[in-house]
């Protein structure tokens, strides 16, 4: 790839706000450049997605290869890096890659979305690869016939515990506030109880795991806090929330909430000339973190990215 073109359109992130972006961005006839080493970013990473139009049910790296072969379809470059900063000289942006490329670009839509929170409790770092886990979809099989903990309240951690429920002997999902507090769609909720009458698993309410325990190779216990009890356990799939990826863009000033999350106007534009964003990074959408509001964030920072463009050329 030539990396002494400019193109019209960088798009940093390959998850459904970028590869959206990046349909749109075709369709408008923007030269449009996407960067991320993960095609579908975390859909892809997802076990059974059920509310994305048009399928009753779909793999999540089924859903991820059919973005990325609708965006290859359209004349999109993919570059399967993760951008390590987003600088700007003048009129023009440039994007530097993990592996050292520099690409030049007139507009940037950032769709790089959102990294796992850490409990940051003793024993995490230790014990991540050896028990500690941050997906489901990727390291369930290693726990088939075993005991689990998935902490967390929202969908990513209920639908998480459904899935080990059909591999793990029994799955406890703790959560730290009260049941009626569960941040959920109520029909994964519905899903799990299910498998709490089956006897596969059961809910731990009102509960914080204070330690990872293990015996220095591996994981055996966690240490909760509640009457300092210690719940057996092979595994724990930590899955309380994530937070907005925005340092590639930390030079830039980039106007950004009390959460971290960057702060949009109706199209998606920043308070960056150039520099659009969408998806889970943003305010936009109320928050809502869904692959809909990502993608039809996308397809919005797009249209209006492609009107700059046409202003800025007059």
């Amino acid at each position: 790839m030539d990396e002494s073109q400019i193109f019209e359109v960088a798009i940093v992130g390959s998850g459904p706000a970028g590869l959206t972006a990046a349909i749109y961005a075709s369709r408008y006839l923007l030269k449009n450049i996407v960067f991320g080493s993960l095609i579908g970013g975390e859909v892809a990473l997802s076990a059974d997605i059920e509310n994305y139009p048009g399928f009753k049910s779909i793999k999540g790296f089924e859903l991820a290869k059919r973005f990325q072969e609708q965006v290859l379809s359209l004349g999109s470059r993919l570059v399967n890096e993760n951008v390590k900063a987003v600088e700007r000289e003048k009129e023009i942006f440039k994007i530097r890659t993990e592996n050292g490329r520099v690409f030049t670009s007139r507009g940037v839509i950032l769709a790089a979305g959102s990294e796992k929170q850490k409990l940051n409790v003793k024993g995490e770092n230790e014990y991540t690869g050896k028990g500690v886990s941050f997906c489901a979809t990727c390291d369930g099989m290693f726990f088939k016939d075993k005991v689990v903990a998935v902490l967390g309240g929202g969908d990513a951690a209920i639908s998480s515990a459904i899935l080990l429920s059909e591999i793990a002997k029994h799955v406890y999902l703790i959560y730290r506030r009260k049941k009626e507090n569960l941040r959920a769609e109520p029909m994964w909720i519905q899903k799990f109880e299910e498998r709490v009458k089956m006897g596969k698993a059961e809910f731990i309410f009102e509960t914080n795991v204070i330690e990872i325990l293990g015996d220095g190779q591996k994981v055996n216990g966690l240490q909760l806090d509640r009457n300092q009890k210690i719940l057996k356990a092979d595994g724990v799939f930590i899955q309380i929330g994530s937070k907005p990826e925005t340092k590639v863009v930390s030079s830039l000033d980039v106007k950004t909430d009390k959460q971290g999350y960057i702060v949009v106007e109706a199209g998606q534009k920043t308070n960056i000339e150039g520099l659009y964003a969408a998806g889970d990074i943003t305010t936009g959408s109320n928050k809502f973190e869904q692959i809909i509001t990502a993608a039809a964030e996308g397809a919005v920072a797009a249209a209006s990215i492609s009107e700059w463009l046409k202003k800025s050329q007059k």
